[in-house]
């Protein structure tokens, strides 16, 4: 049996469970069976949750190859503790978007496994306002994804693992370790730039097939 077809079984016997126990649970599991994985008043609805994410993932994974680096920012996306920030944000143009309070990152793909956001229509357009970028960017030189891991090492080290220190990733330009590494490894190909007539400019990203992410500067 497919991924495919057994996650329709999967959802069917919701549906079938829900007809016989007169309950109406199966459209909010279908939607986000992540939040229902532990329901403690019926074991039934915690184990097929369960399933269906572990289904979900396979889809995932069969196609993206960035899966990893997506459900890192998404994570970090729920630390952010805000709902407008939580879960994927459809563009205009049909893309994927997710926004941590860091960064926003617009890229494609299917995923299955990661929720939409429930964001307000304002908070959409902010979105897609972000990501319309200056004209008058300039290409920067930045350490690589490896390098970058180094200087996280090294501060982790130095300062302990809880520790919140941003690294250098060109000249001035500090940033979250942990954001960095995740948007170059969802964003392939992409080049990084700055607004050179802006004192903390933004890092912005653009790769290819209109994939980009703007990634906000931390003080050192």
């Amino acid at each position: 049996m497919t991924t495919e077809k057994r996650l329709e079984e999967l959802y069917s016997m919701l549906y079938a469970y829900d007809t016989i126990s007169g309950n109406n649970a199966a459209a909010e599991i279908i939607k986000a069976p992540d939040t229902w994985t532990e329901c403690k008043f019926n074991s039934f609805y915690g184990s097929i949750s369960r399933l269906i994410l572990e289904c979900k993932g396979e889809l995932d994974k069969k196609s993206n190859s960035n899966l990893s680096a997506v459900k890192r920012f998404y994570k970090s996306c729920l630390k952010n503790g805000n709902r407008n920030t939580i879960g994927i944000i459809k563009t205009g143009d049909g893309m994927s978007a997710l926004c941590n309070g860091y960064a926003i990152i617009k890229f494609n793909g299917n995923y299955n496994s990661i929720p939409e956001s429930e964001c307000t229509p304002d908070f959409r357009k902010n979105v897609e306002k972000f990501l319309q970028f200056p004209d008058d960017l300039t290409e920067i030189k930045t350490a690589t994804n490896a390098e970058v891991k180094s200087m996280k090492a090294g501060n982790i080290a130095k300062y302990g693992k809880g520790n919140k220190k941003p690294v250098e990733v060109s000249e001035n330009i500090f940033v979250d370790p942990d954001t960095w590494t995740d948007i170059k490894s969802i964003l392939r190909e992409c080049k990084a730039y700055v607004d050179p007539f802006q004192k903390y400019t933004p890092v912005y990203f653009i790769g290819s097939n209109g994939e980009k992410a703007m990634l906000l500067q931390v003080k050192p």
